[in-house]
């Protein structure tokens, strides 16, 4: 493996900026923060780096002026402990527990999880998760058809017009309306969503156009971690 620089370092060559360069890089894996998670109030300690290195949101919170930087823990009442654990496995191991788990469907999230964890990636400004969530939910494609449509609401409520989710859900339906006979129950419990599809639908959509899971990707700029910025 190729080191970068080339030389390495020896504690005869060490400069004062170098040796304090050194410490930053070492130390940024020994900083945790507290998330303290939910009504049941789930603690989360999780490692600073790896949190502020995927979000812009956590990195102002812990690394800028809020008072999160000097109590080292925020409170995130609204969110269901189940997709933060989610969001946090995601960011370490960069995989999410989806329906296709190898350990089977009682033990990964569904495509309403999918759906929530999507909006909680788009409030902390992570778009490599919001990518893997939209993944999860192409590959879940007959299972949007099983669940109660109500679940989709936040989708349409909570995220930007013309989100990558909602262009996903709308192409699904789209191509997948056989499958529930009508958009009648669609209009009376989603209509943002029906008007879409109908647009779509006017459009000349149909379940035979192509498509692939990539269409409903952002870019992913990287986030410098701490002893980058500094």
């Amino acid at each position: 493996m190729e080191v970068a620089g080339g030389s390495g370092s020896s504690n005869d060559d060490k400069d004062p900026e170098r040796e304090a360069w050194e410490k930053r890089y070492v130390n940024q894996y020994n900083d945790t923060v507290t998330l303290v998670v939910g009504e049941e109030r789930q603690e989360f300690h999780v490692n600073k780096t790896v949190l502020t290195q995927i979000s812009p949101f956590f990195k102002a919170a812990f690394d800028g002026a809020w008072t999160e930087s000097r109590s080292k823990t925020m409170e995130l009442p609204d969110i269901e402990p189940i997709l933060f654990a989610a969001l946090i496995d995601w960011a370490y191991s960069g995989s999410i527990v989806s329906e296709h788990a190898v350990m089977g469907e009682n033990y990964c999230l569904t495509v309403r999880s999918l759906v929530q964890l999507h909006i909680i990636a788009d409030r902390f400004q992570i778009p490599a998760l919001k990518n893997d969530t939209n993944d999860g939910i192409f590959e879940s494609y007959e299972d949007l058809f099983k669940m109660d449509i109500s679940n989709l609401h936040d989708a349409f409520e909570k995220l930007p017009e013309d989100s990558t989710l909602q262009c996903l859900l709308v192409d699904m339906w789209t191509r997948g309306g056989s499958l529930v006979g009508t958009t009648i129950k669609l209009v009376e419990s989603l209509p943002k969503m029906a008007l879409r599809v109908i647009n779509a639908y006017e459009s000349g959509a149909n379940a035979n156009d192509r498509w692939n899971k990539h269409d409903y990707h952002e870019n992913v700029r990287p986030v410098l971690s701490s002893y980058e910025s500094e």
